[in-house]
């Protein structure tokens, strides 16, 4: 049995390769993995079975570095491939079939079709509207409530990015004198690090979010390709899922991407973020101001309507007042000519009370008694004696008369 060398098989399989592929050949693939060394680009493709989604043909390409900034000149007005070379991405790319004795299999890219390329994104782009729309996450955020004036503000963009210097800029150094607190969670925000910086950061959000009222997302002008990160299906459930409401503000005047649409509120440039915030500082400021001068005038009504009924009440209580002083005026006079005829009358009958004891007390007065011929028996020391046996306790006895006493002495019998 004869045998040949591997080298002498890949030296076979090299020449039937450049004689049937001696010129480019344009094709059509996905691109599964997207490495850069050096300037130049290591892309894996492959082609999926579209009803079953697996792999059926995978090879591997190169972009060298002068190809690569050949084509970004050449096509810098359509798209920056850049944007364009991404993992999921379909491309048609002009390739060279190359095969190495050595190295084996393998697609030297010479070009990249930008109708084909943007027509792959458009088409993209609907397909993940469609499935935000039947998964119901353009309305997740819209539901949130969003405080009447937002103050602690979570900021996801580039900390060197122009936007984020411009929002911050306009929303600190206002004239109003409103204070804000911004707190910056730094994220790549075009490329392939977009959504691998934005789950660490969504995390570090979600840990603290009682400290935030509301999340801003910005970055600043670009070309529709520089925002081709926030037209991702993951990236917008990301954003629709988030536990406070998100303010846009990415920084393209015409279109509109999809994060926008998950958004709570889509605005078209970081200073249009801020002068939002700003408005509604305004709004709430001048309609505390209206409710101050309602406050005010409602109370100087109500001062000037209290000071009335006191007036009246002071009116009222005085003619009350009177009229109750009058009433005890007359009262206390009644009183008093009552009590000075029950003075009088009284007096007039302790007067003849009085006259009465009096004339008894004359009737009982010994020199009256004496008068009419009776006598009255005494000691010597002026005692009345009223019967025999206290008579007869003392040896001498003094009888008076009505004209003079008599000295008696006893004698028992």
């Amino acid at each position: 049995m004869s045998a040949v060398s591997l080298y002498a098989l890949n030296e076979y399989v090299r020449r039937v390769i450049q004689l049937n592929f001696s010129e480019p050949v344009w094709i059509d693939a996905e691109l599964a993995q997207v490495n850069q060394s050096k300037g130049h680009w290591y892309i894996e493709l492959v082609e999926k079975d579209p009803n079953i989604d697996q792999v059926i043909a995978r090879a591997q390409g190169t972009l060298w570095s002068r190809r690569f900034a050949k084509l970004q000149r050449q096509y810098k007005k359509q798209m920056d491939l850049e944007q364009i070379l991404v993992p999921g991405a379909t491309c048609r790319l002009l390739v060279e079939v190359r095969f190495s004795e050595r190295f084996g299999y393998s697609l030297n890219i010479l070009d990249v079709d930008p109708d084909f390329s943007l027509g792959q994104l458009a088409q993209q782009r609907e397909r993940a509207l469609r499935a935000l729309q039947e998964g119901g996450y353009l309305q997740v955020n819209k539901k949130l409530a969003l405080p009447v004036m937002p103050q602690r503000i979570a900021v996801l963009s580039a900390e060197n990015a122009a936007g984020y210097r411009d929002f911050i800029d306009q929303l600190h150094r206002n004239n109003y004198g409103f204070h804000f607190e911004t707190t910056l969670f730094p994220i790549a925000v075009q490329g392939m690090n977009v959504l691998h910086d934005l789950q660490g950061q969504i995390k570090r959000i979600q840990a603290q979010a009682d400290q935030f009222d509301t999340i801003v997302l910005t970055r600043g002008g670009g070309s529709r390709l520089d925002l081709l990160a926030f037209d991702n299906y993951d990236i917008c459930v990301l954003l629709a899922e988030l536990p406070l409401p998100l303010i846009t503000g990415i920084g393209h005047e015409v279109d509109t991407s999809l994060a926008d649409l998950v958004a709570h509120t889509a605005l078209k440039t970081p200073t249009a973020v801020a002068e939002f915030f700003l408005q509604k500082a305004l709004i709430l400021d001048s309609q505390l101001q209206d409710l101050r001068d309602r406050i005010y005038r409602v109370a100087k009504q109500q001062i000037q309507l209290q000071q009335q009924q006191l007036q009246l009440t002071a009116q009222q209580v005085q003619i009350q007042s009177e009229k109750v002083l009058q009433e005890q005026y007359l009262r206390l006079q009644q009183a008093e000519q009552i009590l000075r005829l029950a003075s009088k009358q009284h007096l007039q009958t302790e007067n003849l009370r009085l006259e009465h004891l009096a004339a008894r007390i004359l009737l009982l007065d010994p020199q009256d008694t004496l008068a009419r011929g009776y006598t009255m028996t005494t000691d010597p020391e002026g005692n009345r004696l009223f019967t025999k046996a206290a008579a007869e306790n003392h040896e001498q006895i003094i009888t008076h008369f009505k004209d003079g006493q008599l000295a008696s002495r006893t004698e028992k019998s």
